[in-house]
């Protein structure tokens, strides 16, 4: 099971479980990982654990989240990295999970209807960059916006669905299987018209189905799978 190592100028201070859905850090005393220091906010940032895997989120702390160095609003960890919250470190370890190839953080940016923006900012390359378990391949089709009738292969391991600075969801592939996650700012995101489920199989997110209608701010699409990764 994956695990956060808790220490201070490499002094441990704890190990915690990732075994529910959401992990809330902070200097509130009600948070998982309390932290009294007057660098840390109330509620800095928080893990959410979506399947297989966990996402990062900075909850609009004063000092901010830093990952690997470099300071991030939400980001998919992989086993080793490193969490920054002032002066204290989080190691991030999932053994199970490493796969030596960091390559499927790659994240395909999905952008907001906005005017003269494009759905999809960001073409899908030509070649798969994720393994993808089983039979079939799962794609987008855009039915209303402004890239309607758009059809785009998921063939990454991380999808953000939404504006580069502003995301609404993630779409996460976890074996044969794709899950989707809103995100702070996705309250209007729907599929099959119902907000999404709070958790599945004790983890955040929702399986998706054949045929399932992704829909948010005039956006709609449809998650479909084909056993051809280069036709509908």
């Amino acid at each position: 099971m994956a695990k956060l190592v808790f220490s201070l100028d490499g002094n441990l201070l704890g190990e915690y479980s990732l075994d529910k859905p959401l992990l809330r850090i902070g200097r509130r005393r009600d948070n998982d990982i309390a932290i009294d220091n007057l660098m840390i906010s109330g509620e800095h940032a928080q893990v959410m654990c979506i399947g297989q895997h966990a996402l990062l989120q900075d909850l609009d702390s004063t000092n901010g989240t830093m990952l690997n160095g470099v300071r991030v609003k939400q980001q998919v960890l992989q086993h080793g990295d490193i969490i920054m919250l002032g002066h204290y470190q989080l190691r991030y370890w999932d053994e199970a999970g490493y796969s030596g190839d960091h390559s499927l953080t790659d994240a395909v940016v999905v952008s907001l209807e906005e005017p003269g923006a494009r759905l999809f900012s960001q073409e899908l390359p030509s070649e798969d960059t994720a393994a993808i378990a089983g039979k079939f391949f799962g794609r987008l089709y855009v039915i209303s916006g402004p890239d309607f009738g758009k059809d785009i292969l998921l063939n990454q391991a991380v999808i953000t669905i939404g504006g580069a600075g502003l995301p609404v969801a993630i779409i996460l592939q976890e074996g044969p299987d794709y899950l989707i996650q809103a995100l702070d700012g996705g309250e209007s995101l729907t599929v099959n018209g119902s907000p999404l489920a709070n958790s599945i199989g004790g983890h955040m997110g929702q399986r998706l189905q054949d045929h399932d209608l992704i829909a948010y701010a005039g956006v709609k699409m449809e998650f479909y799978l084909t056993a051809d990764e280069n036709q509908r």
